[in-house]
């Protein structure tokens, strides 16, 4: 691979930042997540360019893209708090680039004074009907390994209300069928673990998933997986589930006009929680369900729920039951990330 000198400028900063800056100040799974926010950063400077990743430098890692890029986040649906999160990475590298090389000064001190986001703009409760669900799942193909594997992923997201990263964290092992009560033994966030139960339908769907999936894979295999060249069943990534899910959704919206227009993997975690709701089930129980520690988390469903009722009163009349890059070119990305460890 041929990286120009201003090009191998910025990678090669990228690599001794988390290689000599980062690298065991920061425990593994901050190191990961570091190194995921980067990545993110990068293919968007990568794609608003239109250009290949390992073609930028320093010029595009400025303040005016940070702010677009924030605003990509924004319009997908990712709250205010999650953003400042994955921007934190951007600014302390900057840092220790500006360190290293004074030249750059001028240029973290303008990224530095941009402002975060406000946690208080983080109210809108973004979610999908069960006709949405309905049509997203219809665009799956169950007859080929993948996209049996993406509805059954999709309908256990959905029915446990689970967070995309604890979905692609389960383990054949985490699984245990009773006779009366069937459930999965989650890792939440913070370490903390849970019991999560799901409806008849999904365990009918779990099993045969399992049986067909799963006939003679160890305990420790990953619940939804891809597999390697080499045979080996490797756990999804977030980012791979984040494109799925998009994938369907754009496909359903073609002939579906009530699709959303941005379909993110935690809509199916507010969407099951509404949906409970809407059903009858109280707010403590709905908070146990997702795992919220504090009955203040789960109340912001509140309001949403207060909004969709007066919707749905406003429209009852009228309401009617709706029936619903080259491989090369990728692998080349792909060993470039390899390249600067991300």
């Amino acid at each position: 691979m041929v990286v120009k000198n201003e090009q191998k400028r910025l990678y090669d900063m990228i690599r001794d930042f988390f290689n000599v800056e980062i690298e065991g100040r920061r425990s593994a799974g901050t190191m990961r997540i570091y190194k995921l926010n980067m990545r993110r950063y990068i293919t968007f400077l990568a794609q608003t360019r239109r250009i290949l990743p390992q073609n930028l430098t320093f010029v595009d890692f400025c303040a005016k893209s940070i702010v677009a890029w924030q605003k990509s986040l924004l319009s997908e649906g990712t709250s205010p708090s999650t953003i400042n999160n994955y921007t934190v990475i951007v600014r302390e590298f900057l840092r220790y680039a500006a360190l290293r090389d004074p030249s750059l000064q001028a240029k973290y001190n303008e990224v530095i004074s941009l402002r975060k986001l406000k946690e208080e703009e983080d109210l809108t409760i973004r979610y999908f009907s069960r006709d949405v669900l309905r049509e997203i799942l219809k665009q799956c193909d169950r007859s080929s390994t993948t996209g049996h594997r993406d509805y059954v992923l999709m309908v256990l997201m959905f029915d446990t209300a689970c967070r995309l990263q604890e979905i692609i964290d389960i383990k054949l092992s985490d699984i245990v069928f009773h006779d009366n009560s069937d459930v999965i033994y989650i890792k939440g966030k913070g370490g903390k673990k849970r019991i999560v139960g799901f409806t008849k339908e999904t365990e009918e769907i779990l099993k045969d998933f399992i049986a067909r999936r799963h006939a003679h894979s160890p305990d420790t295999t990953p619940l939804f997986y891809v597999q390697d060249r080499k045979g080996n069943k490797r756990a999804l990534t977030s980012s791979s589930v984040q494109k799925m899910i998009k994938s369907y959704a754009d496909k359903a919206r073609k002939n579906c006009d009530f699709i959303p227009e941005h379909v993110s993997p935690h809509m199916f975690r507010h969407s099951r929680a509404m949906d409970l709701l809407a059903n009858g089930v109280d707010f403590p129980l709905i908070g146990q369900i997702l795992g919220h520690t504090s009955l203040n988390t789960t109340l912001i469903y509140a309001k949403a729920d207060m909004e969709m009722k007066k919707k749905a009163a406003e429209k009852a009349a009228l309401t009617e039951i709706i029936s619903c890059p080259e491989q090369d070119e990728k692998e080349d990305v792909e060993n470039f990330f390899a390249y600067i460890g991300l």
